[in-house]
This record gives structure tokens, sequence and C-alpha cells, in this order.
């Protein structure tokens, strides 16, 4: 059967030692997710040629798709052309 986490954190004693544990993990996981998202958001916004979908949409799906979204969005969202801005 699968495992189940549970953090029990009770108090901000033990967020933040939780925090101070797991910093060397969290802190390069946010980086990259914000880089990726804000650069994808950025570009989706300034382009008119997508593959699939349009403007709106991916902006929804990088956003609310966390690192996955953005991901998707290079793959498969993003048009041919280099030169796709207004």
């Amino acid at each position: 059967m699968g495992s189940k986490v549970s953090l029990n954190i009770n108090s901000w004693e033990e967020l933040a030692e939780f925090f101070s544990a797991y910093w060397g993990i969290i802190v390069p996981y946010l980086l990259i997710s914000l880089t990726l998202t804000v650069s994808a958001v950025v570009h989706a916004a300034r382009s008119t040629n997508f593959k699939t979908g349009n403007k709106l949409m991916w902006i929804f799906v990088i956003i609310l798709a966390d690192i996955i979204g953005p991901v998707l969005y290079f793959i498969i969202g993003k048009g041919e052309k280099e030169e796709d801005y207004d």
C-alpha cells in the first residue's frame, strides 16, 4: 500500500525547525518554480503564435500547474517562430 506523509507541525518553532532542516531543497525548488513561471507568463503574454490553445488558456495553465505548467508551455504551447512578439 502507499505510504502517507504527515508533517505534524503544531507550533511556530516546529515549523522553523522543519524549514531549517529542508532549506537546501525548498529554496532551489522555489527559485526554479518562480523563474520558470515568470519567464513562461511573460513569453505567453507577449506571444501571438501558439502551437495549440490561446494566450489566456496558456497563462492559466502556467500559473495553476506550478512547474509542470511552464514546462508544458515551452514544449507544446510555444509557437514555432522565434520572432513572435508584437
